[in-house]
């Protein structure tokens, strides 16, 4: 009997562990469609070297990803990513990965330990976060120019068949 109640137990808490992770999967993604057709302001960011970068630029089609160090389901994202630059899927000039609220040092050396291949910048205030309203790491947001045209939460399958669909479209 006690056995019994234990499983059902363990069912109903699994249960709301379940509910929570898709309760709060759609509303990351009804964030990021809210965005999509978004124009963005211009902001300076810092890059790896200490100098100023005003993102978004005027290229045509450009993704952004955000991430963070300590983010484990970044490193999986930007990994991906990293190997289909490598494999030329994808242009380095293309992507550039924004560090969320961390300091300079930290990105670069995290950078350097990865190998990354495409650009990175910080942004230590989160004004390109706060524009987009990134609800959590990693996120990609595609761009049109300064136009947002897609955006995606949270680690995905398609990543990397996505980011060359969109800018293999340039």
């Amino acid at each position: 009997m006690k056995r019994l109640w234990i499983s059902r137990g363990i069912n109903i808490l699994l249960g709301l562990v379940i509910t929570y992770q898709l309760v709060s999967y759609w509303q990351r993604t009804q964030s990021a469609k809210e965005i999509e057709g978004k124009t963005l302001q211009p902001v300076q960011l810092t890059d790896l070297k200490g100098s100023a970068v005003t993102l978004p630029t005027t290229r045509e089609r450009h993704a952004l990803v955000f991430w963070a160090s300590w983010c484990g389901p970044c490193k999986i994202d930007l990994y991906r990513i990293n190997a289909a630059v490598d494999r030329g899927e994808i242009k380095r000039s293309q992507i550039t990965a924004v560090a969320l609220e961390e300091d300079v040092d930290t990105v670069t050396e995290t950078v350097a330990e990865r190998g990354y291949e495409f650009p990175v910048v910080v942004d230590r205030e989160g004004l390109l976060a706060r524009q987009l309203n990134i609800p959590a790491t990693p996120t990609v947001a595609l761009l049109e120019g300064n136009q947002v045209k897609q955006m995606s939460v949270g680690v995905s399958v398609v990543l990397t068949s996505w980011l060359k669909g969109f800018l293999a479209a340039e």
